[in-house]
């Protein structure tokens, strides 16, 4: 059998090493240090609170268990609400609850979606969603949420 190419590839290989001594041995704790490591936390400089006291930055989301981490939020598509991904990491159930920070705002939806942002007929049947905003995570599970202020 003969080729017009060779039946080798040449190249360069790169690989990156990172250690720790942190004494957490979970699972979630070895994601959060892989991804922190490959995707380091973009960051700037900025005054510890504004002109009129108020602080220089707010999270409008809380993510209660330590076993669900933030895969991905974005803006949906259409301009309506956000699109999470979340992920469990550690094989066990869990229940996060997408309850809204933001002052002077309410919670209007969440929705569970796939990941071209078309609602889940399952939600209602399966009781992974309750209307206080509330997901239920399989383990190793992830689900994509369309949250709405």
């Amino acid at each position: 059998w003969t080729t017009n190419f060779p039946a080798t590839q040449e190249g360069e290989f790169a690989w990156g090493y990172y250690l720790t001594s942190i004494s957490d041995s979970s699972n979630r704790a070895a994601t959060v240090f892989g991804w922190n490591s490959r995707l380091p936390l973009i960051a700037r400089a900025a005054p510890a609170c504004l002109p009129n006291n108020l602080p220089a930055s707010e999270s409008a989301l809380s993510l209660a268990p330590d076993n669900v981490i933030l895969v991905n939020a974005r803006p949906a598509a259409d301009g309506r609400g956000v699109i999470l991904c979340l992920r469990e990491v550690d094989g066990k159930p869990a229940t996060v609850d997408l309850s809204m920070h933001v002052p002077g705002k309410k919670l209007r939806s969440v929705e569970e979606v796939n990941v071209l942002e078309e609602p889940l007929d399952s939600v209602v049947t399966s009781g992974s969603m309750n209307s206080e905003g509330e997901v239920k995570l399989l383990p190793f599970g992830v689900k994509f949420v369309r949250v709405v202020i």
